[in-house]
């Protein structure tokens, strides 16, 4: 019995947890999609990639995280496929001015602050904006739920939690 209890005590943690974090996100939101609009960053093991959408065109940068001690620079430049210009962006002083890598690290900082794990900006098609993994839960913005034409997209809004006509959020379990 007591398994129990304490196995709805953790579940009852992780659903404050996110929703803390989730309402972090929504008190933000202006500030976070103008940041990240157009911007997919995800983590694979040490590989960080980061991709800049325009249109259906995509420009990739891939990193790796170094954990060396000696080393003052966090990240390695690992590969790229480029398909556009950068000028064509609303961010491209940053990027030129920077350059990616710092770019990228800079936004990782904004992400570990929300607690972020993951950022997608590729379901345009389907008429999902953004997508936000956090650690226990995931957050899409939809600028018009009218061009959701996916079904699964469809049926992840008919199932998720509403915040408002644009903002959403679910937490894991329910994805399973």
């Amino acid at each position: 019995m007591r398994r129990i209890y304490f196995i709805l005590f953790l579940i009852s943690l992780s659903l404050i947890s996110c929703k803390r974090d989730i309402k972090n996100i929504y008190s933000n939101r202006i500030e976070i999609l103008q940041d990240f609009e157009n911007i997919t960053i995800y983590r694979r093991g040490k590989g960080i990639s980061i991709i800049f959408h325009k249109d259906s065109l995509v420009n990739d940068y891939l990193f790796e995280e170094n954990s060396s001690l000696f080393s003052k620079d966090t990240l390695a430049f690992i590969n790229d496929s480029l398909q556009f210009d950068l000028k064509g962006l609303n961010k491209s002083y940053l990027i030129k001015k920077n350059g990616v890598k710092d770019y990228l690290q800079y936004y990782l900082r904004k992400m570990s602050k929300y607690k972020i794990r993951s950022i997608n900006s590729n379901f345009n098609k389907f008429g999902i904006t953004i997508e936000f993994d956090l650690i226990d839960c995931q957050v899409i913005y939809i600028s018009d739920v009218k061009l959701i034409t996916n079904s699964q997209w469809k049926e992840f809004i008919d199932t998720s939690h509403k915040i408002d006509d644009y903002w959403y959020w679910r937490k894991y379990d329910k994805l399973e």
